[in-house]
């Protein structure tokens, strides 16, 4: 279904337009290495500051209503006021363990928790109530998530006992004992397809749960919210 769906999603003119915008970067950190250095080179080195910029550029347009923001230490709170209500729900941005994993070679999405919260005169947060990953329980994940799309696309089946592992880099000899070390170019194309993917059906899945939390709270009366 995952594929089905998928084929005819980039059938979309506006999902191929959105892609375009947004998509051309190198998502790989090309090194030059010694030939020393070559048996360390096992993962892809990614370019960690462009996928951050991508990955908040997606979330900004599939949850376009979440305007506003605040800083909070290493974080980022996209937030929408609750209609008639001085509460807020947000959407805590958290790109720490994202970070970890890209230097360490391993692709993976950030994390985001819900958040209510109310604001004092100074726009500082006064209370708040966190409640948990932004996910919807039946569908988590919505599609083939990162940290598995990796693997798909760089393990193939030779025969029934063996398998080929290409890791995702090219090693390429630039003479002197140098070479350079990149992330293969199809590959780096299809990770950055697959998130805008992944992001478009979990933002789907997921406003289902934020409206149920935003109507749950427009419904509730004072003394409910106290």
């Amino acid at each position: 279904m995952d594929y089905r769906y998928k084929k005819k999603f980039w059938q979309n003119t506006e999902n191929k337009e959105k892609y375009k915008s947004i998509s051309d970067f190198n998502c790989f950190d090309d090194r030059i290495i010694a030939k020393d250095d070559l048996i360390k080179e096992f993962k892809p080195h990614y370019n960690i500051e462009k996928w951050i910029a991508y990955y908040r550029e997606l979330f900004d347009i599939f949850f376009a209503d979440y305007k506003l923001e605040l800083s909070i230490p290493s974080k980022k709170i996209k937030y929408k006021r609750i209609a008639n209500k001085d509460v807020f729900l947000g959407i805590v941005c958290d790109y720490s363990g994202l970070k970890r994993e890209l230097k360490r070679g391993e692709i993976d999405l950030p994390a985001y928790d819900i958040i209510l919260f109310t604001l004092n005169d100074k726009n500082k947060i006064e209370q708040e109530i966190r409640l948990g990953e932004l996910k919807h329980p039946l569908f988590d994940p919505p599609c083939i998530p990162m940290t598995v799309f990796f693997p798909v696309k760089t393990v193939h089946r030779k025969s029934s006992n063996e398998f080929l592992v290409s890791r995702g880099i090219e090693k390429i000899y630039l003479g002197k004992d140098k070479y350079l070390i990149q992330g293969q170019p199809e590959l780096g194309k299809e990770l950055k397809e697959n998130a805008f993917f992944y992001y478009d059906l979990w933002s789907t899945v997921s406003k289902i749960l934020l409206k149920y939390i935003e109507e749950a709270m427009e419904n509730a009366t004072e003394d409910e919210l106290k």
